[in-house]
């Protein structure tokens, strides 16, 4: 996954688990990283397939509303060789952000965000699972430790997801003196009870099974954030008596932090021939071209995939 060819590939998911478990703004839990998936202003204009399925779009537009043109699939990587990666093909990608800006030395336990540059990106292009970051500026000296993202992140009940309020958590409002925050785990359950925030400037600190009490977690407003369109809602997050609405703690891989809207349509093929019906398929893609000369040029721009075993004159008879 990237945004662009100056951006690292990260990881790979398959085609089916982007529409089930981690479509838009959902968040994916990589090996060393946690990413968000963005928003489709930021996804490519070329490198995808329109689906063509009248059915499922009326479907889709009677539950979204009109703003729906077209159905397209997520980018499609070129059936060639992924042995260079620094090929062109190696930058075909769902666009994705990291989510949460909180990281956590593992050594040192320095909480800090990534605005801090206290932590620095390692691509690795022949392996994305090993994309990390790590603490630059850890106390203890040996090699330089791989951060890990903060557990904790607040949502609120319509839908909005931001970082974890770790300052004024601590500090039980805005603090008036330079922080420092550790995240320090005093014991080997994993349980909220045994993780404390901890700030080293004023010595502050609190266990995030505080978070957790409803009634009693001092969580601010929710500020109706959306980290996958890099936006906050406008008018903030209100209720229905158009009060102020409260976020609550989620962990970060949490079950019931994403959940998709699936609709679906029974394709039936309208022709035996499997050229006709590749045709009939892509017609969106076809119907303007007026010759061979058009279809070559479609093929090296990489948008005749499926048709990679059709000569050019078979693909212009059955069109």
């Amino acid at each position: 996954m990237s945004t662009g060819r100056e951006k690292p590939r990260v990881g790979e998911l398959r085609p089916s688990q982007i529409l089930t478990t981690f479509g838009i703004g959902s968040i994916v839990d990589l090996p060393h990283i946690s990413v968000m998936v963005m928003g489709l202003e930021d996804w490519p204009n070329s490198d995808y397939r329109e689906i063509t399925e009248e059915r499922l779009l009326a479907s889709v537009r009677s539950t979204l509303g009109g703003q729906v043109n077209a159905l397209r699939s997520p980018p499609i990587v070129p059936d060639t060789d992924r042995s260079n990666p620094f090929e062109e093909q190696s930058y075909i990608g769902v666009p994705v952000a990291p989510f949460p800006r909180w990281m956590l030395c593992p050594r040192c336990r320095r909480l800090a965000p990534l605005s801090s540059n206290q932590f620095k990106l390692k691509p690795d292009p022949y392996r994305p699972d090993r994309v990390r970051y790590v603490h630059e500026n850890c106390r203890y000296p040996g090699k330089l430790p791989t951060a890990v993202p903060a557990r904790f992140v607040v949502a609120c009940k319509n839908g909005h997801l931001d970082d974890f309020p770790w300052v004024n958590f601590v500090h039980g409002g805005p603090p008036d003196h330079a922080y420092k925050l550790q995240l320090l785990e005093m014991g080997a359950s994993g349980e909220a009870a045994d993780i404390y925030v901890r700030c080293e400037t004023c010595d502050k600190s609190r266990p995030m099974s505080d978070a957790f009490k409803l009634h009693n977690s001092d969580l601010p407003a929710c500020r109706a954030r959306r980290p996958h369109l890099r936006d906050f809602e406008d008018g903030g997050c209100k209720d229905e008596l158009n009060q102020p609405i409260r976020v609550r703690a989620l962990l970060q891989g949490a079950s019931n932090a994403w959940f998709p809207v699936m609709l679906s349509a029974l394709s039936v093929p309208q022709s035996s021939n499997l050229l006709k019906q590749l045709v009939t398929d892509h017609w969106s893609d076809l119907y303007d071209l007026e010759g061979e000369t058009d279809i070559a040029k479609m093929r090296r721009r990489n948008l005749l995939r499926d048709f990679s075993g059709v000569s050019d004159a078979e693909l212009w008879a059955a069109i």
